[in-house]
């Protein structure tokens, strides 16, 4: 499965006989700019590599098993999308790790294939600042010639390039690169240099194609696929990072995000103070606003509304199942479904899940910590919140800072979420 890259780590190449002083100073100019490299000492910095074959996932328990890292599945082809990553996504950040996304692909001849298959990878990962680099998980050739193959994978990546700034990762086997791209250093002499290779093996090191990648080496390295992790049912991928600083390999907020996030057309929300959160939900596809021209900002989340927003935002798999019946007809009935189908909501009672009724911020506590599976929370962050049923899950997410409150020690329970607000919840919930 794909993986992560990290920027290339620098390394010395002794040409003849140095001075020791000017080796000195050399290696003091490299420490400046060069990510961390780790030496023999320190411990690997592990990761996974995850999908829907991996079902559901504790990943708290993840997280405690000194996982730093993980990168899961989000498209394959031009009309895929894992029904899982947008659970995964959320709930993966939330439990503290570095969280990046990979496209598995499915390259043909077909004029425009290449573009299409990066376009429907960018509307599905939601790649941001802060994660770690995308990632083409190169497996199939798809009968392509080791010239049209290699005209392929340059053309999805540079769509990547062009749309976001950002040099994707390129996941493949030393077997398959050198069979099916000829060995091609061109990605590595060209910006691509971060490689995520797979190799099974219990050697040391990895086997590296392309002359070592151009010389630049290996950012990530899956060396198995039948690894154990605790929060996790079965065999997973494990991955490790050529490093010991993720950091300098993160997505950084000048590569470029901000070039494919369109204006909004609401006149309504120049004066709110969520106008970024709702420019986001905007973007992102999860709201149209209350009309053409309008957000409402001000207005009022139902809890219809709030199953739209929330599986638009987790890309939840539509369900052909009808989990109540109070719904029917609603413009919201699909987004409850999916809703249910993903074990977030039991309704308000047998059959109903009262569509119409206005969401309280104690109800979007609970709603959000069960979404994110958050773990609970020892300290008591509120005054207000005593006696309300919701007081765990409100602990909950204050904790993974979600909120701070209404005011100082209160959060307001009963205060209705109005859709301004629900936008900034979506917009911290998930990892923006």
């Amino acid at each position: 499965m794909p993986s992560p890259r990290r920027r290339p780590v620098a390394r010395l190449r002794s040409a003849g006989r140095l001075v020791r002083t000017f080796l000195l100073i050399a290696l003091l100019a490299m420490s400046a700019v060069a990510p961390a490299v780790a030496n023999a000492a320190d411990p690997p910095t592990e990761g996974i590599d995850i999908s829907h074959w991996q079902g559901e996932i504790d990943w708290s328990r993840v997280a405690a098993a000194d996982k730093a890292f993980a990168f899961m599945k989000a498209s394959e082809d031009h009309d895929y999308t894992d029904p899982t990553y947008g659970l995964n996504r959320a709930r993966a950040r939330a439990a503290g790790l570095l969280i990046g996304a990979y496209h598995f692909a499915q390259p043909s001849g077909a004029a425009g294939d290449a573009i299409a298959e990066a376009d429907h990878f960018l509307a599905t990962a939601n790649i941001a600042e802060g994660d770690l680099p995308p990632v083409l998980d190169l497996e199939q050739s798809n009968g392509l010639s080791q010239t049209a193959l290699h005209t392929w994978v340059r053309t999805y990546l540079e769509r990547i390039h062009d749309r976001t700034g950002v040099r994707g990762v390129i996941y493949t086997s030393p077997n398959f690169w050198s069979r099916y791209v000829g060995s091609s250093e061109w990605f590595a002499a060209n910006g691509y240099r971060l490689l995520w290779v797979a190799h099974w093996t219990t050697a040391s090191s990895p086997t590296v194609p392309a002359a070592d990648w151009g010389g630049f080496g290996w950012t990530f390295w899956q060396y198995t696929s039948s690894g154990t992790v605790a929060g996790i049912t079965g065999r997973v991928d494990l991955d490790r990072f050529a490093g010991t600083d993720l950091g300098s390999v993160l997505i950084e907020p000048t590569a470029g995000g901000s070039a494919v996030i369109p204006k909004p057309p609401f006149t309504d929300i120049g004066s709110s103070k969520f106008a970024k959160h709702i420019a986001w939900l905007y973007a992102e596809g999860i709201t149209s606003g209350c009309s053409k021209t309008k957000f409402c900002p001000d207005g009022k989340v139902t809890r219809g509304q709030m199953a739209a927003f929330l599986a638009r935002a987790l890309h939840l798999p539509k369900t052909s199942k009808d989990y109540f019946d109070d719904d029917d007809g609603t413009s919201h009935e699909a987004d409850i479904n999916r809703l249910a189908k993903a074990g977030l909501t039991s309704g308000c009672g047998t059959r109903r899940y009262c569509p119409g009724k206005t969401v309280s911020r104690a109800q979007m506590a609970s709603f959000l910590a069960k979404v994110l599976d958050l773990s609970k929370s020892p300290k008591d962050y509120f005054r207000d919140d005593e006696r309300t049923g919701h007081e765990p899950n409100i602990n909950k997410i204050a904790r993974a800072g979600l909120t701070s409150g209404c005011a100082p020690k209160r959060y307001c329970p009963s205060g209705v979420v109005t859709r301004g607000q629900m936008a900034a919840f979506l917009y911290r919930t998930f990892g923006y």
